[in-house]
C-alpha cells in the first residue's frame, strides 16, 4: 500500500498518484511510463494470475481529497479482506525499484 504525502495542503512529490487535477485523465487511462516501476511489475503480475482488477491506493484513492480519502478509507478492510492476492514489494526501498530485484541473500549460521 503506498500512503499519501501532503504537505501544507498540497501532494508532494509523485507525479503519477491520482490527484484533483489528474482525475479527468486518469479516467481516459495512462500507459506504462506513468507508472513507476513497481506500480508497473505489480499490474503484470495481477495480468499473469488472470485478474481484471487491481486496488492500489495512490491510484484509486484521490490524494489530495479528505472527503475521497475518508470514503475510500472506510472500505479498506473490504477491500484487503476480499482480495484474491495481495503483493507486497517487500524488498524494494521505493516506487520505483520495481519488483524483480535482486536482494543478497545470507545463510543461516547453525
Amino acid at each position: 500500500m503506498l500512503h499519501r504525502a501532503i504537505v501544507g495542503g498540497q501532494v508532494q512529490g509523485a507525479t503519477w498518484l491520482t490527484t484533483k487535477a489528474n482525475l479527468d485523465p486518469r479516467y481516459r487511462g495512462f500507459g506504462q511510463s506513468a507508472l513507476p516501476q513497481t506500480l508497473w511489475d505489480a499490474l503484470v503480475i495481477a495480468e499473469k494470475l488472470g485478474l481484471r482488477y487491481m486496488w492500489i491506493d495512490a491510484l484509486c484513492i484521490v490524494q489530495d481529497d479528505e472527503e475521497d480519502w475518508e470514503l475510500e478509507g472506510s472500505r479498506m478492510a473490504s477491500i484487503y479482506s476480499s482480495a484474491l492476492v495481495t503483493i507486497a514489494a517487500a524488498s524494494s526501498s521505493s516506487s520505483h525499484d520495481g519488483i524483480f530485484n535482486k536482494r543478497s541473500i545470507t545463510p543461516l549460521q547453525a
